[in-house]
């Protein structure tokens, strides 16, 4: 199981590195593509970060998973057809999307979502044409469609992803390991 990660000029850097992170921590095997044809990546706290390859020399059928931060990249490097081609690639495959913030309008503008449960960054719902937003919802999964809500929810939205790709069991002992709603004792 092998996933990839898109990065933009803008993206969100708490979407990304915990995300990165906690999936890492669960021995699933994911890789960061810049968008552009740069391996460094702007974050929209503006810290560079250097993606692992770039995203015009994937072999998509290689991956199972993508993951789509959210923050400005998305009104800007990832509101492209380049974007939406990858997005309907691993729809035709049948493969697991996750999105986050303002992430899942990129979902929601091709009509991925459209009688799906989702939920994003409150303001931008309406750019989601005919799904059903959840608006108090942290994390919704909808078939193949993970969305979450703002860099607040990223822990959470790691977790399900995790929990998608490896089962509960998994999901709650990455929960244990960095004390996440743990009791200390």
């Amino acid at each position: 199981m092998k996933g990839m990660i898109l990065l933009a000029n803008g993206f969100e850097d708490m979407e990304m590195i915990t995300t990165l992170d906690l999936l890492r921590r669960a021995n699933i095997e994911v890789y960061t593509f810049a968008v552009k044809d740069e391996n460094k990546v702007l974050s929209q706290s503006r810290v560079y970060y250097e993606s692992d390859y770039l995203l015009k020399d994937a072999i998509l059928s290689e991956y199972d998973f993508l993951v789509i931060p959210g923050g400005k990249a998305v009104f800007n490097d990832l509101n492209s057809d380049v974007v939406n081609n990858v997005v309907l690639d691993f729809v035709k495959r049948e493969k697991l999307i996750a999105s986050i913030c303002a992430a899942p309008t990129i979902l929601g503008k091709l009509g991925l979502l459209e009688n799906k449960n989702f939920t994003c960054f409150p303001s931008l719902d309406g750019d989601v044409t005919g799904g059903i937003y959840m608006k108090q919802s942290k994390v919704e999964v909808a078939g193949k469609y993970i969305t979450s809500r703002s860099a607040g929810t990223a822990i959470e939205f790691a977790l399900k992803i995790i929990e998608e790709l490896k089962g509960t069991e998994e999901a709650n002992r990455i929960q244990n390991v960095i004390y996440y709603n743990v009791e200390v004792k």
